[in-house]
């Protein structure tokens, strides 16, 4: 390529150097140099290779951080027929879709079809429900 021709043909911000082709050829292979330079910063490529092994690396410890913590959790066990049991007489309410049922110490009397004695029987019509450890009325 012949410079001297192509230094003709450039833009007008290079009218500065009108007649000085050396010049103009110094501040052109200047910033040539300079551009090829910057892209090729050692620092940045050190900063992008450490990136590159750091993000990887504190996921790695995060992941294996949170494999401990769900291997130590308890893990979830059957109740016993006597934990069932207390768990039954303490309730206090009994809450369905077709309203809330509060325990009493004694059965009101009410007709057939407004009682039931098991918790899958229960409809809209219920009022009481009668289980081998309480009474429960509709509020």
């Amino acid at each position: 390529m012949d410079t001297e021709k192509s230094i003709r043909k450039l833009k007008t911000y290079y009218s500065a150097y009108p007649g000085d082709n050396s010049a103009l050829k110094e501040r052109i292979v200047k910033s040539v140099s300079d551009t090829s330079r910057s892209h090729s910063d050692g620092p940045r490529f050190r900063m992008s290779k450490g990136l590159l092994f750091g993000i990887p690396s504190a996921l790695l410890l995060m992941g294996a951080g949170i494999a401990y913590r769900s291997t130590t959790m308890t893990q979830p066990h059957a109740l016993t027929k006597q934990q069932i049991e207390k768990l039954n007489n303490q309730t206090s309410e009994i809450v369905t879709h077709y309203g809330n049922f509060a325990r009493v110490d004694k059965p009101i009397s009410l007709p057939n079809d407004e009682i039931v004695h098991k918790l899958s029987k229960i409809t809209a019509q219920t009022r009481e429900i009668i289980l081998p450890y309480g009474v429960f009325v509709k509020k």
